[in-house]
């Protein structure tokens, strides 16, 4: 008999291979609760942070729309000034050659008027000196015809 007490009965077997397949299952049973629980805990938990990461990218665009007006209207301002500034210096500028061009205009015609006094000094030499040149042929003539006779 003490070969059949040490031996173990397939019947044995198959009641303890049973009661470890119950045991299995509910263990099993019990992990899957605790996966599930645990499951939806991190699920709660996830969504959770998804959410205020939302709220904090929806306050990070909103702050960001804010600080891009404001560099719009600075940077549009600064367009601004450096319009003003550079039509101030345009205006500066456009009156110096204005300032130079009457200078140059003024040496022009004084230049000119300085030609033309002696131009007209010039023709009013010509105009004596030929009526100089004039009355002398007639004085020539004239003498000549008291000098020599006329040889009609």
């Amino acid at each position: 008999m003490q070969k059949n007490d040490q031996l173990v009965t397939k019947k044995d077997l198959a009641c303890e291979t049973t009661l470890l397949r119950k045991d299995l299952a509910k263990e099993t049973g019990l992990l899957r609760k605790d996966l599930g629980r645990e499951t939806g805990l991190l699920r709660k938990d996830l969504a959770k942070e998804t959410g205020l990461l939302r709220k904090e990218n929806s306050k990070l665009r909103q702050e960001m729309k804010q600080e891009n007006s404001k560099l719009r209207q600075e940077m549009k301002q600064m367009e601004m000034r450096l319009e003003n500034k550079m039509l101030s210096l345009f205006e500066k500028f456009e009156e110096k050659i204005e300032q130079k061009l009457i200078e140059f205009r003024d040496q022009i015609f004084t230049i000119v008027d300085s030609f033309a006094k002696e131009i007209k000094n010039n023709r009013e030499e010509r105009t004596l000196q030929a009526h100089k040149f004039i009355n002398h042929e007639e004085r020539i003539e004239h003498l000549e015809n008291q000098v020599l006779p006329n040889p009609a």
